[in-house]
């Protein structure tokens, strides 16, 4: 069996919270195993509407949607989904509450122990897009703020350790807020890019009792201003999907419309070639142009410093403690299906065994958020 993950095609270059597929499966299921590469698992991470690579066999456990298109593949005979991230991915593949689990990366802590640090050695801590750690300069913000500057693009193990011993993250990467509310450790979600997904996000919330309360901060950089400027004229801002306001009520079916909407519209030959002008004057003229005139201008950097100062000392977000408990539960029903099937090498004529989840084990209440006090 192969994991399938996003990989940054950059040399030397990760992210996280995709990352983590090399080893989590493994670590979630330990032993020798008979190999068979026709066999693909969609695991962590929005894949369900990337291209997927081909494979005899097509497995999910916990995957997303909530960028592009869905592919085919998801439809296919050969495609066995033992449970997705959250609802909304349920409700575009037109799957019931029983296939609704979680983000696999919340059971990161029984696999990987990460000794405490005292309270008073706990730092705040922000981990920015990987986009955004890409085009702006977080580390001249985050020494100006006082925070600590944690980067999506080193090794997983090593940024899970400091989203587990900090006393706050501020979170423009879903997996950091995901990895810390799993170590129970409080975040705030903090965005300023427009690169960041309110889909994805509110999925994976609405199946461990979590609210998406977001905070806008100014981006540090030039052109990750006129990224967001071109963003909101394009009407490609995810963050700014209807339905998904965690802070006037929900509307999934509003969700629904709005994310299927923006998916015509990247379909749309116009749309399309606006992006590429975009894309080709940014590359062509903006970086250039913004390397000369200075692209992380003083004040840039003072302003953001300064919100993300006042962020700090807030006290963050936790999910529901009974909710989370119920994901885990989902999660590891799933996990045991996977295990015994490949165990036996998917051999029983095509079919894979079904989940038996019993009714806590099912159990979303409405979403709650409980505060942990610094």
């Amino acid at each position: 069996m192969r994991i399938f993950y996003w990989q940054s095609s950059k040399a030397q270059e990760g992210n996280f919270g995709d990352d983590l597929n090399a080893w989590l499966w493994d670590a979630l299921m330990p032993g020798d195993w008979p190999r068979n590469d026709d066999v693909m698992l969609a695991g962590v991470g929005t894949v369900l509407t990337r291209q997927l690579p081909p494979a005899k066999r097509l497995l999910i456990l916990g995957s997303g949607a909530g960028y592009g298109e869905l592919p085919q593949a998801v439809f296919q005979a050969h495609c066995h989904c033992y449970g997705v991230r959250g609802p909304l991915t349920a409700a575009l593949l037109e799957l019931d509450d029983r296939k609704v689990l979680a983000d696999p990366a919340i059971l990161i802590p029984e696999v990987f122990d990460v000794p405490p640090l005292s309270p008073l050695d706990r730092p705040v801590v922000f981990v920015p897009h990987l986009d955004s750690a890409r085009r702006s300069d977080w580390a001249s913000v985050c020494q100006l703020a006082g925070v600590s500057l944690v980067d999506p693009r080193h090794e997983s193990k090593e940024v899970i350790r400091q989203l587990a011993r900090a006393r706050l993250v501020l979170a423009e990467s879903m997996h950091a807020a995901i990895i810390a509310d799993a170590y129970r450790v409080p975040w705030i979600p903090v965005w300023s890019s427009c690169e960041i997904n309110k889909f994805k996000w509110a999925d994976w919330a609405l199946a461990v009792g979590a609210r998406v309360i977001p905070e806008s901060i100014a981006p540090p950089s030039r052109v990750a201003w006129l990224d967001n400027r071109f963003a909101a004229r394009a009407q490609a801002d995810l963050a700014l999907v209807p339905g998904l306001d965690f802070t006037l009520g929900l509307s999934i079916s509003q969700a629904l419309g709005d994310i299927r909407a923006r998916q015509a519209l990247s379909r749309d030959p116009k749309a399309r070639k606006r992006k590429e002008r975009y894309l080709r004057l940014r590359r062509k003229l903006l970086v250039p142009a913004m390397k000369m005139l200075g692209n992380h201008p003083d004040a840039m950097l003072q302003q953001c410093a300064e919100q993300l100062n006042r962020l700090a000392e807030r006290q963050g977000y936790l999910s529901d403690d009974q909710q989370l408990h119920f994901a885990r539960e989902r999660l590891y029903v799933a996990v045991e299906a996977l295990k015994a099937d490949r165990r036996d090498g998917f051999s029983q004529q095509g079919k894979v065994r079904s989940l038996r989840l019993t009714q806590s084990q099912m159990k979303r209440q409405p979403v709650q958020v409980s505060y942990k006090h610094s």
